[in-house]
């Protein structure tokens, strides 16, 4: 059959983080605690005893904790726009609702070290002008609209035909149901779509064992030996391969 639609991971794949970076950055701006304190409408609703040592720990016990909890155990996704919901009560004094949310987003978005490849816009674009189904399937700790933010800043969100983030659906790769919600709204069958991400244990093995086509964006050289018993279907090392190989060569347009 041939392949109707191609899902991408985001991180390192279209998304870069700044050079050495803290891997804690990729979940939240831990830099962005100070500019909360800073923030006039939310510093005065923080409880008296709540400071910066104290709202650290909140991020790190009540989101951050639970979070990488479950992305090393069942792989259920804790929802963070819902956790700071039902928990800032704890810090804030105030009425906690999702303005107050998305103020707070703002100042802990790791959106902000993140850079669009210009590669990637390249060959997305390319791929949706063939007329493929672009889908985007990522793991983030805070809510999936910051990264829809990001994308719109590089004038690529209207290529996905659909983008499902592991906060919002519910579930982090290698989960297999959010693969699966990602097939059901693009209404494809397992075989005719292709993943592409940089890791195997989380993209590759997750996107193989609901049938998915995969490619391998090996670009941090992860040790091939853990891919021996179950390969992907292709490896490449530049998002630029991608279009040369024989799986999307042979595309039946109608």
């Amino acid at each position: 059959m041939s392949i109707k639609g191609i899902f991408f991971d985001f991180g390192f794949v279209i998304g870069y983080p700044a050079a050495n970076i803290d891997r804690k950055y990729f979940y939240l701006d831990w830099d962005g605690i100070d500019t909360i304190i800073q923030d006039q409408v939310l510093a005065q609703n923080l409880r008296p005893e709540v400071g910066r040592a104290e709202l650290k720990a909140f991020f790190e016990r009540e989101i951050y904790g639970i979070f990488v909890e479950h992305e090393l155990t069942d792989t259920i996704d804790p929802q963070s726009n819902e956790l700071l919901l039902n928990k800032l009560h704890l810090v804030f004094d105030c009425s906690i609702n999702q303005v107050l949310v998305d103020r707070l987003l703002a100042h802990i978005d790791t959106m902000k070290y993140i850079t669009i490849d210009l590669l990637a816009v390249k060959v997305i674009t390319e791929l949706k002008q063939k007329g493929y189904r672009i889908a985007l399937v990522s793991n983030m700790m805070l809510p999936g609209k910051l990264l829809k933010a990001k994308l719109r800043e590089a004038n690529i969100l209207a290529c996905f035909d659909n983008i499902a983030i592991s906060s919002d659906v519910g579930f982090i790769k290698p989960h297999p149901e959010i693969f699966r919600q990602t097939l059901a709204q693009s209404k494809l069958r397992a075989n005719e779509v292709v993943f592409v991400g940089d890791t195997y244990q989380q993209d590759i093995n997750g996107a193989k064992r609901v049938g998915l086509n995969t490619v391998w964006l090996n670009n941090r050289h992860e040790p091939r030996a853990m891919a021996v018993e179950n390969p992907p279907d292709y490896e490449i090392e530049t998002l630029s391969e991608l279009i040369e190989k024989p799986i999307l060569c042979a595309r039946n347009t109608g």
